[in-house]
């Protein structure tokens, strides 16, 4: 029999069952920022719209043991003790799992090869088998197969909606969403494959492969020059801004920016010289003066507008995906790691517990998406996780989505109910 949370909110009471047979302990600082914790060492935390399981932490070398006493300070700050006298502190991050796709044995399950989400509620998975998966926040469907053999692997995926979505296949096509109905594009020649797709607007899409870029207008696709290696990573701040990460040609080209009118890698001499000193790996632009390009060896190399600063992380394995959503919330991440650039510095985000390697959960990551108060990692099979904050990493002035489940600008109230922000 599982335990019951109730919440009076003046007027009447909701409960909820969560999987957790005693509670022992509930502590609360806001509407939208409460804890549970009990016999079975997890602690829960609900963010004013639904439950989340966060870090296990009854686990000790002296054996298991339940939390017992809990201390809520605001949503960043937590603090429990366990019944052998142990206290840990919590700073502000929940983990939780987005339902697992829909496999009945995980372990035979696709390769997941890329993502794209705009939200909770609009979440895309492309696989090594030719599928494409879509979440609308209660299940998932399979919203295309490429070929029933499963020989076509999906290898990107992007849009703008979820009536505007675009998948990047080995077989040379490109395959269009328009909400109803899939429509493929043979776009790359020769049948080489398109590695990476990625857009402005639905009529401003370009695909990526190793016989150029091609750019789709809205009617037609155009074939422009860009290297004769394969596009790691690809993306831009608008339609005149846009980067792309090759493996390095033969004149050890690797970056590349299109600026509207043509290709052109990044200069090696002069002013905004670009001389990295390990293999690069993707991209992301958040504006045309903050770009991040991530390399080996924990490298972070960071545009202004002016010049290239590189950063290093101290990073296990080789960061290879970068995502963002603001200039204050870009993570940079390796199959294992997560690392956070506040506007100021970069810092280590604690991972979910299965990144851990040689345990019997672990999985590694093979893509990110962040949107503004959350974190999608989706990982090798089966599953994504999720990073949930009680509130963002940094407060903003105004609520940026009045949807999105988060205290923007951090008063305690969270959408719809901030009726100063979000009618």
């Amino acid at each position: 029999m599982n335990g019951v949370i109730a919440h009076y909110d003046g007027t009447t009471w909701t409960s909820w069952r969560e999987p957790q047979n005693v509670y022992n302990a509930i502590a609360s600082s806001a509407p939208n920022d409460a804890w549970v914790s009990g016999a079975d060492g997890h602690m829960r935390h609900f963010d004013g719209v639904g439950w989340t399981a966060t870090t296990y932490i009854g686990a000790t070398p002296q054996g298991t043991s339940a939390v017992s006493g809990l201390i809520s300070f605001n949503g960043i700050e937590v603090v429990a003790v366990s019944t052998l006298k142990l206290a840990y502190r919590y700073r502000g991050q929940a983990f939780g799992r987005v339902q697992p796709l829909p496999f009945v044995d995980p372990l035979a399950a696709s390769i997941n090869l890329a993502m794209w989400s705009t939200s909770a509620v609009n979440v895309w998975v492309a696989t090594a088998k030719g599928e494409v998966f879509h979440f609308d926040g209660t299940d998932w469907s399979l919203s295309l197969l490429i070929d029933p053999t499963g020989a076509v692997l999906a290898s990107s995926i992007w849009g703008t909606s979820a009536s505007d979505v675009w998948v990047g296949t080995n077989g040379g096509r490109v395959f269009q969403f328009d909400g109803v109905t899939w429509t493929p594009h043979d776009v790359a020649g020769f049948g080489l494959p398109v590695t990476k797709v990625w857009g402005a607007g639905p009529g401003d899409v370009w695909a990526f492969s190793v016989s150029g870029a091609f750019h789709w207008t809205g009617t037609t696709w155009t074939r422009h020059v860009l290297s004769a290696t394969r596009v790691l990573g690809a993306e831009g701040s608008g339609a005149n801004d846009i980067y792309a990460v090759t493996v390095p040609d033969v004149n050890g080209d690797a970056l590349w920016r299109w600026n509207g009118i043509m290709w052109t890698p990044a200069p090696r001499t002069g002013p905004g010289a670009f001389l990295p000193t390990t293999r690069i790996n993707n991209v992301v632009a958040i504006a045309q003066d903050l770009v991040f390009v991530v390399a080996n060896n924990g490298h972070i190399h960071r545009w202004d507008g002016t010049m290239w600063t590189d950063d290093v992380v101290e990073a296990v394995a080789e960061l290879t995906l970068v995502a963002g959503s603001a200039p204050d919330d870009v993570i940079a991440a390796s199959e294992r790691e997560l690392f956070h650039w506040d506007q100021r510095q970069w810092s280590a985000v604690r991972p979910p517990l299965d990144f851990v390697p040689n345990t019997l959960d672990y999985l590694p990551m093979t893509d990110l998406s962040v949107t503004p108060g959350r974190v999608d990692m989706l990982l090798q099979k089966a599953r994504i996780r999720n990073l949930l904050r009680t509130r963002p990493l940094t407060c903003r002035s105004t609520e940026l989505d009045c949807t999105d489940g988060v205290d923007d600008d951090c008063n305690g109230l969270i959408d719809r109910a901030d009726t100063s922000q979000c009618p």
